[in-house]
């Protein structure tokens, strides 16, 4: 799953996306303020996403999650 849009939406949807994804799969998100980072992996993994890769370019965070198999 490719998702780019802003903090809120993402926060919002991190529940579908995990009953949609099959263990093991990859859900990518951007368009996060690296200020709300954190806030992101948290929900994230709180969602049963794992944190793989992270990078940020200027104000923009992006982060690559792999679905757990308790999704």
């Amino acid at each position: 799953i490719f998702a780019n849009i802003n903090r809120n939406v993402l926060l919002a949807y991190l529940p579908e996306f995990a009953q949609k994804i099959a263990p093991g799969g990859r859900l990518f998100l951007s368009g996060v303020l690296v200020a709300d980072h954190p806030m992101m992996e948290e929900a994230a993994r709180a969602a049963g996403f794992n944190l793989l890769q992270h990078d940020h370019e200027g104000p923009w965070w992006a982060g690559v999650f792999e679905a757990t198999p308790n999704t």
